[in-house]
């Protein structure tokens, strides 16, 4: 059991990377996030998208380097997922 998003705050959305080694999330205020489920530990958390809109979708690409994400106004964020955070989009 782990709490992704802050109390009163949805999560709105999961997705298991390909290896079943990693969560992404969306939150209704605008959060994305990763979590690595071994370690149980945040990975990432990203704030790319207006916090009017809640997040509807995460999705990772089939080789887990890449996270998509969209939310209710219609916006698509993609992020690349590297070890090297000066290559992350």
């Amino acid at each position: 059991e782990m709490e992704l998003c802050p109390r009163g705050i949805s999560v709105t959305d999961i997705c298991f990377s390909s290896s079943s080694i990693l969560i992404a999330f969306g939150c209704d205020d605008a959060t994305v996030g990763v979590v690595n489920v071994r370690s149980k530990k945040l990975e990432m958390s990203l704030r790319d998208h207006d916090q009017a809109y809640s997040i509807r979708a995460v999705a990772f690409n089939c080789y887990d380097t890449l996270l998509a994400s969209g939310s209710s106004d219609g916006e698509l964020v993609v992020n690349a997922l590297t070890t090297d955070a000066s290559s992350q989009e």
